[in-house]
């Protein structure tokens, strides 16, 4: 049977998606020069029509198929439609009252958004873009994995501008702070993987020579691992997954973390000067490299460490999001019957068990709710409460 339900998914969707990637380009403190470059048909990363977009970008979020930018200088969020094409156009835009916005993640059409000069994430309707409330912190928090319907957030420094060593957990439906946790100092950002919260941390003393450290949460048992690498800069602060293994930027790559956080030696994929920034998805590892002067280079490189792009960007690419765009439309309907219903979520389920979450680029496009790049339990969730909501 399920031979069959795989089979019937295979011949009925022609596969029409491709990647979409979309690099931020912080720009330089104070000059008003951040940017957006996107792919093109022609597979050439180029900037959108109307930058510069604004001081200091600091993180990008696709969700649907917009594309949130939030611009820390300006202090302000805005939304991008992305067409059918992968090009983007402004839809929206939302001040902060220059707030000193970080990180923005998406739940459920709620914007989560840290904030440095309030000590609080901002909460908005993404629908509206209109602010809806805001949780306070005891620091400065920075960057936010939800797991669970938990918030999980990382508190870099304290109220006092000083390293701090804190992870808090928050209830998304009540906002209520459930936990905190004591990890290494200067946690940043976070993944994610097999019911355990990594955290990659940098911290500086008093004369700024630079310290690594990261730290593991086991989600289930509570636990806390801790590995401190002294003083060693060779660490960035990115954390990515790869096939299913926890790598973080190292040395002018990235290199895997065993079980207790130590480097795996010749597992290093990359080797490039003034790495800036990382993020991996599918198949491929990005790269920002820059000098703080424009223009700057974005590396693309297989699992193999075989660069197979190399793109020219703005200054100080720190930030990737990627998408599917094609001519199917993200609504569920995996079964192109004309409506989202229990048969969907049947051949979505059929997907993440038996294909172990293998789909097709076009399944992707349709299902993918939170755009991950997959198919899993969280869009069979956020599907099924669509369904709930029509009927």
């Amino acid at each position: 049977m399920k031979g069959l339900i795989i089979f019937f998914i295979l011949i009925n969707i022609n596969i029409r998606a491709q990647e979409q990637i979309f690099v931020l380009c912080e720009g330089n403190f104070m000059s008003g020069n951040s940017s957006i470059w996107y792919l093109n048909d022609n597979d050439n990363l180029v900037e959108y029509g109307e930058n510069p977009i604004g001081d200091t970008g600091q993180s990008l979020k696709v969700y649907g198929n917009k594309l949130y930018v939030v611009i820390n200088g300006s202090g302000i969020v805005e939304s991008y439609d992305i067409n059918e094409s992968g090009e983007l156009s402004l839809d929206q835009s939302l001040s902060t009252n220059y707030s000193g916005p970080r990180e923005i993640e998406i739940y459920n059409n709620i914007g989560f958004i840290t904030e440095w000069y309030t000590n609080a994430i901002l909460k908005i309707d993404i629908e509206t873009f209109e602010i809806i409330g805001s949780i306070t912190v005891n620091g400065l928090p920075e960057d936010m994995v939800i797991e669970d319907e938990v918030l999980y957030v990382s508190i870099m420094l304290d109220s006092e501008w000083q390293n701090t060593n804190k992870i808090i957990s928050i209830d998304i439906n009540t906002d209520e702070i459930i936990n905190e946790y004591i990890v290494g100092m200067g946690p940043g950002q976070m993944i994610v993987n097999d019911d355990k919260l990594y955290i990659s941390g940098i911290y500086y003393d008093e004369n700024w020579i630079t310290y690594s450290v990261t730290s593991m949460i086991n989600l289930i048992t509570q636990d806390i691992l801790i590995t401190d690498y002294g003083n060693n800069s060779l660490f960035g602060n990115d954390l990515t997954l790869i096939n299913g293994e926890v790598y973080r930027t190292y040395n002018g790559g990235v290199i895997k973390l065993d079980e207790n956080l130590n480097p795996i030696e010749n597992t290093q994929i990359g080797w490039y000067n003034n790495v800036y920034s990382m993020k991996s998805y599918g198949d491929k590892i990005y790269f920002g490299l820059s000098d703080f002067v424009a223009p700057d280079q974005v590396i693309v490189m297989n699992l193999n460490g075989v660069e197979v792009a190399n793109y020219t960007v703005g200054a100080i690419p720190g930030d990737f999001a990627f998408t599917y765009y094609s001519d199917c439309i993200n609504n569920g309907d995996l079964n192109l019957d004309g409506s989202l219903d229990i048969l969907d979520i049947v051949e979505i389920i059929s997907i993440i068990i038996y294909a172990e979450g293998n789909a097709t680029d076009e399944s992707i496009c349709i299902v993918d709710s939170n755009n991950d790049g997959s198919i899993d339990v969280v869009d069979v969730v956020y599907w099924i409460s669509i369904i709930l909501a029509n009927h």
